[in-house]
């Protein structure tokens, strides 16, 4: 936030990717990409879980792509004011937008003897 209302800016962080996409077909090959990602977000998770069936399968595309080329752009930094406005009277600086994980929240309809003893910590 500036201390002009044409100074005002957002800190960012974008990235774009350019390349072929091939659509995963292959049962088993989608199977270990799922269980790739899975294991990405929420490592052990896919061991836990019950097996996938053959219409969740099908019913869920993947795509793999081989980047060719890619753009990442970023603004980190305070605002720029002009330098006669250095002084004005009002707050100035950035609020930052926290990116974490939550604490875990138990589905209401989980069955009391599933429970863990604790949430799991896999995030």
């Amino acid at each position: 936030m500036a201390r002009s209302a044409m100074h005002h800016s957002v800190n960012y962080r974008s990235v774009t990717l350019f390349g072929v996409p091939e659509l995963i077909e292959d049962k088993d090959e989608k199977v270990r990409q799922f269980k790739i990602f899975l294991d990405k977000v929420s490592p052990g998770r896919w061991e836990q879980l019950r097996p996938i069936n053959d219409n969740e399968i099908k019913a869920t595309g993947l795509v793999r792509i081989k980047i060719e080329e890619a753009s990442v752009k970023f603004r980190d930094e305070p605002p720029i004011d002009d330098p006669d406005d250095n002084n004005w009277p009002v707050w100035a600086g950035v609020i930052p937008l926290e990116r974490s994980w939550g604490s875990p929240q138990t589905d209401p309809i989980q069955q009391e003897e599933y429970l863990p003893a604790t949430p799991p910590n896999a995030f």
